[in-house]
């Protein structure tokens, strides 16, 4: 039975996403792996990624949830997995297990099974029957195990198992526990696992949490007041105990992904730099010198408010010290209250400020432009250009990783970096068949094509407006959704019913183009009569549209382009 306040947390939940005639398990399976991911990832997660991850359906027992995140981005697809390997030194890798029950227990013969499902998707080989989708993840995770020396050490493995009931540590559950956490390290592909149980309280609580604005106290007595700067309303620069700097980046023992977005580059694993920074903290000759042997860390806040010899900061981000925080998260064993850091804490808001802090904070490892997307004139330009619009059509753009977070916006108007090129490079580029790529896949096939400073902004609004009124035909059940898994497709192909070519998003004439192309697609004959041909077109091609590879086809593109380009 689902308890009152966890059903409103379910309607809450549902509203975010295009859930609205999901079954209640189901529902709860998504709620559930939604809840332990968010945190974890930089970026959003939408329902398509949900529906991916929840593999217990059609034919899958004893588990609902599976996920492999490196260096925090959620991989699912082993091109995707081969990019991030090739283009990081040494990432971490975390693999996730998630089974999700609405009972108010903790069944024994439940989380036997859980483990054992486990067990046998990590086997080298398996016996049990596996649907589709979970076939597709067992081959992902195999070639991540062969790919282990690339990764910093072997991933570490995160079991949960989720109820509405209240948990008490029971015995009996705890020797299951036990017995799985022994038989999943066995098989000796993991660095480390760990095994928790999620009762309705904590599973309420964690939820909560979701799109709050961080907020930490913490004592700043060593600090010196910097001189006045433009656009800073105050900076300090001093040296805080490194225990300071764990409660900053940690919740719940783990780091808080979300506050590191802005920082320019990937934790480098333990190259020879942070290698150094781990030797000074374990070498008890070094270690209470470790704030003149380190540059420490910058970190640029939202709000500061002093009290005494204590402040309080929200809305913060980290960005320059990954590297540091993450060796210190990884050395807590050798810290005490007499290792010191350096910290910088500078409040503003001033975009063109943190950019060039960023630069200049910055010089162990080469700043790339594409490092500093979000803070580039045209990026801050084209969220500005989005705001301009009003209802109907009015939607935000998120230049920045959840920077919408605490605010009442509704999550379906907004359009993050990852969607724009999406639909960009569907709706002109005809390559949908990339949209299921992760960001950093996304980046490297269209970087050079889009965001230039000459680019006009009215066709990236345009794209992402057709995007989202197609998105609200599927939310409103005017197009069956066994069409939703090429959206991006049908995108494409709403542009080309209405013209087949475009000016260069440099012209002064993309412009008309687009004011028209929305005036057009404002009608709503004729955005219908227009999808209705795109139906029309897509049903004769004959396609298996349960495929899980029919999103990455790069056949049915040419296929399309076949009905278009005679």
């Amino acid at each position: 039975m689902i308890d009152r306040i966890t059903q409103s947390l379910l309607k809450d939940f549902q509203s975010k996403f295009d859930f609205e005639n999901v079954e209640d398990n189901d529902l709860f399976e998504h709620f559930v792996n939604y809840t332990i991911l968010e945190k974890k990832l930089e970026d959003r997660i939408d329902e398509d990624v949900l529906n991916q991850i929840n593999i217990g359906v059609n034919g899958t027992f004893g588990l609902d949830g599976f996920a492999i995140l490196v260096n925090k981005h959620l991989i699912t697809s082993i091109e995707d997995l081969d990019e991030i390997l090739d283009n990081n030194s040494k990432p971490v890798a975390e693999v996730f297990f998630i089974q999700s029950k609405t009972s108010n227990s903790f069944e024994i013969k439940e989380i036997s099974s859980f483990g054992n499902s486990i067990e046998d998707f990590v086997s080298i080989e398996q016996k049990y029957s596996w649907n589709k989708n979970a076939e597709n993840f067992i081959e992902l995770f195999k070639h991540l195990t062969n790919r282990a020396n690339d990764l910093e050490t072997n991933p570490s493995c995160q079991i949960v198992y989720s109820t509405l009931g209240e948990y008490h540590n029971d015995i009996n559950t705890e020797a299951e526990k036990k017995r799985i956490l022994k038989i999943i390290s066995d098989q000796r592909v993991f660095n480390k696992v760990e095994f928790n149980f999620l009762d309705y309280s904590n599973l309420q609580s964690d939820y909560k949490k979701i799109g709050q604005k961080i907020s930490r106290t913490f004592a700043f007595s060593q600090k010196t007041l910097m001189p006045d700067i433009d656009n800073v309303k105050e900076a300090y620069i001093g040296v805080v105990p490194a225990t300071t700097i764990i409660d900053l980046i940690e919740e719940d023992s783990e780091l808080i992904s979300s506050i590191f977005y802005d920082n320019v580059r990937d934790f480098q694993g333990f190259n020879k730099i942070n290698k150094e920074i781990k030797n000074t903290i374990s070498d008890e000759k070094l270690k209470y010198a470790f704030s003149v042997l380190n540059n420490g860390i910058t970190i640029i806040a939202e709000k500061l408010i002093p009290i005494r010899d204590n402040i309080t900061i929200t809305n913060y981000q980290i960005i320059n010290g990954l590297q540091t925080s993450r060796v210190l998260l990884d050395s807590k064993e050798f810290i005490d209250d007499k290792i010191f850091v350096t910290l910088k804490l500078i409040v503003t808001e001033d975009e063109n400020l943190i950019s060039k802090i960023i630069r200049s904070t910055n010089r162990q490892t080469e700043v790339k432009e594409e490092d500093l997307l979000a803070y580039s004139d045209f990026q801050k330009k084209l969220e500005d250009f989005f705001k301009t619009f009003i209802e109907p059509d009015k939607l935000f753009y998120e230049r920045r990783s959840k920077q919408y977070n605490g605010l009442s916006i509704d999550q379906k108007s907004i359009i993050d970096k990852s969607t724009l090129i999406k639909t960009m490079g569907s709706f002109y580029f005809l390559k949908p068949q990339l949209a299921t790529r992760y960001f950093g896949a996304l980046f490297n096939e269209f970087g050079k094509q889009l965001f230039l400073d000459n680019h006009k902004l009215y066709p990236y609004y345009t794209a992402a407006l057709i995007y989202n009124k197609l998105e609200n035909k599927f939310r409103a059940n005017e197009i069956d959704r066994k069409y939703k898994k090429i959206r991006y497709f049908i995108l494409m192909m709403l542009r080309l019913e209405y013209n087949l070519e475009y000016p260069k998003f440099e012209a002064n004439k993309i412009d008309k183009f687009c004011t028209e192309l929305i005036s057009h697609f404002n009608v709503k004959a004729n955005f219908d009569n227009k999808l209705k041909n795109v139906i029309q077109k897509i049903d004769s091609l004959n396609l298996d549209l349960d495929s899980t590879e029919l999103s990455k086809s790069n056949k049915l593109v040419d296929n399309i382009k076949k009905l278009y380009f005679k």
